[in-house]
């Protein structure tokens, strides 16, 4: 069972990424993780999911539950999805998945580029 940690570098940088797009709730949501502590969730296909022990009063006035995400190819072209999802206000969890429809749920197999990763906001998906 892992406990709570400070963000490491890789997940910070991930997070930067997304927020290089503005959405309702950005700067409330940084000033959230600017203070926050994470533990890996521990789950069989984990691809670097973590969950956040936020401390801070600031509340995020977002407008869905993931206000932004982003996706990439990992080095075998299958698609990895990054979701950040909002609670009553508090970030939640950052979640990573490579959508593999194998059984096997393939793990990733290079690090996630952070430039690689395009930013979409709740907004913008609505609006497709």
């Amino acid at each position: 069972m892992s406990s709570y940690r400070k963000l490491t570098d890789y997940e910070a940088s991930i997070l930067e990424k997304l927020f290089s797009r503005e959405f309702p709730g950005r700067d409330a949501v940084r000033t959230q993780i600017s203070t926050c502590l994470v533990k890996t969730i521990e789950y069989g296909d984990n691809y670097g999911s973590i969950e956040f022990k936020i401390d801070s009063d600031v509340k995020a006035d977002v407008t869905n539950r993931i206000p932004v995400l982003g996706h990439t190819k990992d080095i075998d072209g299958i698609l990895i999805e990054i979701f950040l999802h909002v609670i009553d206000g508090k970030v939640d969890e950052l979640e990573i998945v490579k959508a593999d429809n194998s059984p096997e749920n393939s793990p990733i197999k290079q690090k996630i580029n952070p430039s690689t990763i395009e930013v979409v906001t709740d907004q913008e998906v609505i609006h497709r």
